[in-house]
């Protein structure tokens, strides 16, 4: 699939801005490094008020979204900013794209109902990573 079916009606110049800098994957990378890895945005996320929405994504059914406010609230806007300067980005596309992306990939990371972080390192058994798009 291409990166644009990854961010939909976010747009080709965010879409080119995210190419130049490694892909949605380097950006997704740096912010969970960021927020303590995916227990630690999950953790983050919960204590921010996205329980329920949190809940959602680990479970059965569909994910509820979470705002590009949401994220940078409970991430901290400060690390948003530097993810923003390091990707050469603005923060409200960052967070942006991590409140449209993460609740697919906290899905994707919790096929049982518990979140398995260790699948995002290739534990995966080789299948699509569970940085891409869901088909």
């Amino acid at each position: 699939m291409g990166l644009m079916s990854i961010f939909g009606n976010l747009g080709g110049m965010l879409g080119d801005l995210i190419a130049q800098h490694g892909g949605t994957e380097a950006i997704l990378q740096g912010a969970l490094q960021q927020a303590g890895g995916v227990q630690g945005i999950v953790t983050k996320l919960q204590g921010a008020g996205y329980g329920d929405a949190v809940q959602s994504w680990l479970g059965a059914g569909p994910n509820q979204p979470v705002t590009a406010e949401g994220v940078a609230q409970a991430i901290g806007h400060g690390r948003i900013g530097e993810m923003a300067t390091r990707y050469g980005m603005q923060p409200d596309q960052v967070s942006g794209l991590l409140a449209k992306v993460l609740p697919g990939l906290i899905d994707r990371l919790s096929p049982d109902g518990t979140l398995q972080p260790h699948l995002l390192q290739g534990g995966h058994g080789g299948g699509a990573s569970p940085l891409a798009p869901a088909s």
